[in-house]
């Protein structure tokens, strides 16, 4: 990830479309980002100190009630073995992007991804399309929103939360996270 010199116009703003990832994000073509709170331009959104995004390979799990049994709470082995491999990718994730320091409110999307199954027509498999089946979209947010603790310590400083559930390839199987720092759009609130 390079970087380049950033474009501004007269007035020293970065210009551009916005982003649909982060609302001070915006999108300057040629896959470069510009944000509007520091005016540095990237490559990806994950160079920004700001913010940053990664990917975590595999199915996404939801989280689910606790089980009670023998006098005690638990959860099946395959959901806490999931959370610590979340966790660990989120940290190293963090740690590569060069420990960045994200201010509160912390604005979070996650984009879900699950293959097709495989009676799906194979042509048709190489597609994206909306998923409207299990799991829902509330729980697997839980158990992604737990994992990031080590950046986000307390799930009331997220502002702002953009889900979405998708079926799409087996090799894009997994969640996309992206975290960063809400901004308020005085414009967006005309009501």
């Amino acid at each position: 990830m390079g970087r380049c010199p950033r474009r501004r116009k007269a007035g020293g703003a970065v210009t551009g479309p916005r982003s649909s990832l982060h609302p001070y994000m915006l999108v300057l073509g040629d896959g470069q980002y510009g944000c509007q709170i520091c005016g540095r331009i990237v490559d990806e959104l994950d160079g920004c100190k700001h913010g940053f995004r990664f990917f975590v390979a595999g199915r996404p799990l939801p989280k689910q009630s606790a089980r009670f049994g023998k006098g005690r709470t638990w959860q099946p082995k395959a959901k806490t073995k999931y959370k610590q491999m979340l966790e660990l990718v989120t940290r190293e994730a963090w740690l590569k992007a060069g420990k960045p320091k994200i201010e509160q409110p912390f604005c979070v999307r996650l984009d879900f991804v699950f293959a097709w199954p495989k009676s799906t027509r194979k042509a048709k498999r190489e597609t994206r399309a909306w998923r409207t089946e299990r799991p829902d979209v509330d729980n697997l947010a839980k158990m992604t929103l737990d994992s990031l603790s080590l950046i986000i310590p307390e799930d009331a400083a997220i502002s702002e939360l953009h889900i979405t559930k998708q079926n799409g390839p087996s090799d894009k199987e997994g969640v996309t996270i992206t975290i960063g720092q809400c901004e308020l759009d005085d414009t967006s609130n005309d009501t």
